[in-house]
Order: C-alpha cells, then sequence, then structure tokens
C-alpha cells in the first residue's frame, strides 16, 4: 500500500511539471507540421504531411483535436502540394480556436505516453532488482530535466523511448517463455515503435545480439533456436499489421518513401551542426559524448559511474541475463547515433535514458559503506535540478559548465532553442511597456499570435512570410531578440556575421533561448543591422536597411558611412522604378 502511495505520487509529479511546464511554452519547431499532419490523417485519410515519420504519435496527438470542432484548410494550396510548414502554420493559427487551446490538447497525449514509460521503468527494474530499485529508477524518471523536456512535445522522440523500452521489455518475456500472449504482446510493441519513428529498424539487429546471448546463456529454460524461430517470424507478421494499420493498409508506399528520405539525410546530404562552436555537416563521433555529459544530471553520471564500477572492479559482480536487455541497447543506440550526420539534438538519444534509469536503480542492491548517505544526497540533489529548471526543461544543461545560462556556447538547436518561448517573450515586452522589437526567432510558431508585433530580422521558418512591418523612425525605446541560434549564426553561412553582437550587453534571457539587448541608442548595432538588410536585400529589406541607418544618423548625425549608404539605397530603389 505504502508503496503504491509513492508510486502515484511519483507519476503525478511528472504529471504535473509536464502540464504546468508545457502551459508556458509554445510549440517547438516540429510541432506545428506534426499537430497539422496528425489531424488531416484522421479527417482525410490521407498521409501527404509529413511523410518523413510514421503517423502513430501524430495520430494519438491529434485525437483531442477531434472533439475541438476545427476548422480543416483543404481549400489551401499548401494542402494540395503536401507543404506541411506552411499547412501547419495555417492550421494552428488561423483556426476559429485559440491556438494555445490546440497545442496544449495535442500535447497531453505525449503526457499520457509518458507516464505509461514511466509505469514501464518501474516495472522492469523491479522484477530485475527488487522493489527499492524500481521506486529509485521511477524517481530518475520523474525528475530528469530531459524527459520532462519531451513529454510535453508532439514529437516523436518520448514516444520511441517507450515503445522502444517496451518492445526489448516484450522481447525478452518472450524469449523467457514463448507463450502465444507474449508472442503477440511483443509483436503489437515491435508494430508500434515502427509506426512511431523509422530509427525503429535499429530494434531488429538488437533482437538478434540480444537473441543470441540468451540463447547462449539461459541454461535454467533450455532454450533452444528451433523453439523461438516460427513465433519470431509470427512477431514481425504482427509487427508489420500493426504498422499497416496506422497507415490505413492503402499507404504504407509513404513508410518507404519517409524511410529512403530519413536515411538520405542521415547518412547522405547530412544536417547543419553545431558544437561548442564547430559547425559541420557531417557530425562528429563525439557529439552524443559531449551532449550526455553537458545535459545529463550530475548525480545520474555519479551512479552511472558508480554502476560501471561495481560491474568491473568487484569480483562477485556478474551481468544477469536480464540486464542484457538494458545495457547493450543503450550501447547500440548511443553508437548508432554517434555516425549519424544529423546530430542537433539530445533527443536522438532519448531512448537511452530509460534503460540507464533501470540499469543504475541496481545500486540499491549493492553492498557499500557511504550508501546510506551518498543515495540520499544525490536523490536530492537530482530533484533540486529540475526543481531549479522548471518551466525550461528544454534548455537544462549541468553544473560541469555552469548550468542553462551557458548552454548556448556548447549546443543549440534543439538541445535549447527550438522556438519554445514566445509566451516568455510576450510576458516581458508587456512588462517593459510594449517597446519596439527587432526579432530573429528560430522555429515554426508565429510571434503575431503571441501578440508580438516586430521587424523581421531573418527568422528561420519566417522568412518569406508577410511579416513585413518596419518600426518607426524615432522609438522611445528599442529591443533586438536574438534565438540562440541565430546568435550563433547557425543558418547563415558567414558564421561572423553576428560578431559585433558579443561585445553588446544583454539586458535580459529569456528561457535561456532568447538574448535580449537595448539597442535604443546604439548607433554600432543599428548601423551593423542596416548593413545585414542592405546585403541581403529583397522585398522590404532594403527599406528595414534605409531605416536603420536613419536610427543611425538620429543618434550620430555626423555617421558619414551611414550617409554614404543612405544615398545608395535612394539610387538603387530610383534606379529600380
Amino acid at each position: 500500500m505504502k508503496n503504491n502511495a509513492i508510486i502515484s505520487l511519483l507519476l503525478f509529479l511528472l504529471a504535473f511539471q509536464c502540464v504546468m511546464s508545457m502551459k508556458q511554452k509554445s510549440p517547438t519547431s516540429d510541432e506545428t507540421p506534426h499537430l497539422a499532419a496528425g489531424y488531416s490523417y484522421w479527417k482525410t485519410g490521407s498521409f501527404r504531411m509529413n511523410p518523413e515519420h510514421p503517423p502513430l504519435i501524430k495520430l494519438l496527438a491529434g485525437i483531442p483535436l477531434l472533439f475541438m470542432k476545427l476548422d480543416f484548410p483543404s481549400h489551401l494550396p499548401s494542402w494540395e502540394q503536401g507543404e506541411e510548414w506552411s499547412f501547419g502554420e495555417q492550421f494552428i493559427y488561423n483556426n476559429r480556436v485559440p491556438a494555445e487551446k490546440i497545442i496544449f490538447a495535442g500535447r497531453i497525449p505525449i503526457v499520457i505516453l509518458s507516464i505509461l514509460l514511466g509505469l514501464l521503468v518501474f516495472q522492469w527494474a523491479k522484477e530485475i532488482y527488487g522493489i527499492n530499485s524500481g521506486l529509485m529508477a521511477l524517481f530518475f524518471y520523474v525528475f530528469c530535466p530531459n524527459i520532462l523536456a519531451h513529454s510535453g512535445l508532439v514529437t516523436m522522440d518520448l514516444g520511441i523511448s517507450l515503445f522502444t523500452v517496451l518492445s526489448l521489455y516484450s522481447f525478452y518475456h518472450f524469449l523467457h517463455e514463448p507463450k502465444i500472449k507474449n508472442v503477440i504482446f511483443a509483436g503489437i510493441s515491435l508494430g508500434l515503435a515502427l509506426s512511431t519513428k523509422f530509427s525503429a529498424i535499429n530494434i531488429f539487429p538488437l533482437y538478434f545480439i540480444l537473441g543470441m546471448i540468451f540463447l547462449l546463456k539461459d541454461k535454467k529454460n533450455n532454450a533452444n533456436l528451433l523453439k523461438v524461430v516460427l513465433p519470431f517470424c509470427l512477431i514481425v507478421i504482427i509487427a508489420i499489421l500493426i504498422t499497416m494499420l496506422t497507415y490505413g493498409f492503402s499507404a504504407m508506399n509513404n513508410y518507404f518513401v519517409g524511410l529512403s528520405h530519413v536515411a538520405d539525410e542521415v547518412k547522405a546530404r547530412g544536417h547543419i551542426n553545431f558544437l561548442a562552436g564547430q559547425y559541420s555537416n557531417q557530425g562528429w563521433w563525439y557529439y552524443f559524448i559531449v551532449a550526455f555529459f553537458l545535459k545529463t544530471p550530475i548525480p545520474m553520471i555519479i551512479l552511472l559511474l558508480f554502476t560501471i564500477l561495481f560491474l568491473f572492479l568487484v569480483k562477485k559482480s556478474s551481468v544477469k541475463l536480464q540486464e542484457y536487455f538494458i545495457i547493450i541497447p543503450a550501447i547500440l543506440i548511443f553508437g548508432v547515433s554517434s555516425f549519424s550526420h544529423k546530430q542537433i539534438g539530445l533527443r536522438y538519444i532519448l531512448q537511452v535514458y530509460p534503460f540507464l534509469f533501470i540499469w543504475i536503480s541496481s545500486i540499491m542492491t549493492k553492498q557499500f559503506n557511504p550508501k546510506k548517505y551518498l543515495i540520499p544526497v544525490l536523490l536530492v540533489w537530482y530533484a533540486w535540478g529540475a526543481f531549479k529548471t522548471y518551466p525550461h526543461y528544454l534548455s537544462y544543461f549541468n553544473e560541469f559548465i555552469g548550468g542553462p545560462k551557458n548552454g548556448y556556447k556548447y549546443l543549440i538547436d534543439s538541445n535549447l532553442d527550438w522556438g519554445q518561448d514566445l509566451p516568455g517573450l510576450r510576458d516581458y515586452i508587456k512588462k517593459e511597456g510594449n517597446p519596439e522589437i527587432i526579432l530573429s526567432f528560430f522555429g515554426s510558431a508565429s510571434p503575431r499570435a503571441y501578440g508580438i508585433t516586430y521587424q523581421n530580422f531573418y527568422s528561420y521558418n519566417l522568412s518569406g512570410r508577410p511579416e513585413e512591418h518596419i518600426n518607426s523612425p524615432s522609438p522611445s525605446r528599442e529591443l533586438l531578440v536574438m534565438s540562440a541560434n541565430a546568435l550563433q549564426c547557425l543558418y547563415f553561412s558567414d558564421k561572423h556575421i553576428l560578431d559585433w553582437l558579443k561585445d553588446t550587453p544583454t539586458v535580459k534571457v529569456i528561457g535561456y533561448s532568447l538574448f535580449v539587448y537595448d539597442i535604443t541608442n546604439d548607433e554600432v548595432s543599428h548601423f551593423n543591422l542596416g548593413i545585414f538588410y542592405m546585403h541581403h536585400y529583397a522585398g522590404t529589406e532594403l527599406k528595414k536597411a534605409e531605416r536603420e541607418f536613419m536610427r543611425v544618423l538620429s543618434i550620430n548625425p555626423s555617421n558619414d558611412k551611414a550617409k554614404q549608404y543612405m544615398e545608395w539605397i535612394k539610387n538603387t530603389v530610383l534606379g529600380a522604378k
């Protein structure tokens, strides 16, 4: 009874942290197309939107939206052409229901999946090591900032973590006892994983490795190959049927189109990646090692090191058969991800964490002198890290680099800046008396939907939209707001084009991802903004450049360079006419 109360309390705290945090965050970059795609699957049966991910998580996120009487803009060209970003923006931000309600509702199923994963972590740890270890594993799950960050987002990362762990848990039980109920359980689990993310195909080599280990080491049950081959074929058939079901049986070609797209990006085309001031389209073999040690709470790292030391240094320690099913997947997932050319966030190895929570909980079964003092201290430190970071879980970094405030120096993109802090910016602007804003933003959310009027400064995913506002010639106060991705020039070809900002002090950092500068009377900032607009002019950009040079001259009328550029702009505009 006491243990049930502890479990219930921990799961309540998990849900509470997720719900309260996600209420304060705008949709991250991928959530807008994911939500729109999920709703479109239910309404039309067409899987044209967002083919780079299987549909299961998007379908689940779309369920609450079916009860909200939303408009479905199938008349838009973006729907016909499968332009998921444009269609997602129109669907979320131009509907009869406020965008924040749509986003919040779509995130609820992910919270439920996270609760289920927490229960699974508890159950598996309890089976291997006992009830105290189960409770400890659940505690680490509930207060892990990385789990909390992704438990309230309509993305695939929490879902694939759940179904990967479930697939391996059910596979162990199938090998241990290949009865029909375990065959069905394993088949459904594998099917759910394959229907969540294409990286789930890595489960097959895991099955082979773990199956061989089981057959070699399980003397107790006299396991043999013939005993499991035919039932395993049935597992695969069930998994295929589950995957086909999520595609409505008629659209399975989308699975292979999406798989080909992802494989090309991960192994061939690559992606622009950032690591501690370095940029690469191919990534680094040590990227996820660095990310793990910077974004994992130090108490967990300490316990992980203790667990490894016990394994190799204590003579009586040995790996239990079931432990192979949590250690080897963690190693393989980590290793495969390290050779990917797409390294834009710790989320790509989020699946590793549940396995590690289970394994480090084995410390509760070990006997060593400082244990009764060390464990409570580490648990308190660990939980305090989550409380201190609330609600900015996505931006969590540990004390090795001084916490989240220094995170942007080492890792960006979905490690830190994924477009989640528009509500925080809205509240700050209101508090400051609504100064005028120049914004460089990363994300698919619409700042205007949050009441933010701004002059656009090459926002990623916002460029090309009708965001053509130009600030007034003489604002009483003006702020420049830069996302961490923009500050590090992630998507600019010239990685030094914003070096002038390095010596400009911030007046506020919002959610650790948006950097705010007061440039009201900052001649240097306005001059450099003008240069940037002028060199990249198209549409209204030249008018923005003109406006910035006018601001320079209002601050310093003797700036000859600004006068020359103003003359050039005037001649260019007149020449165009």
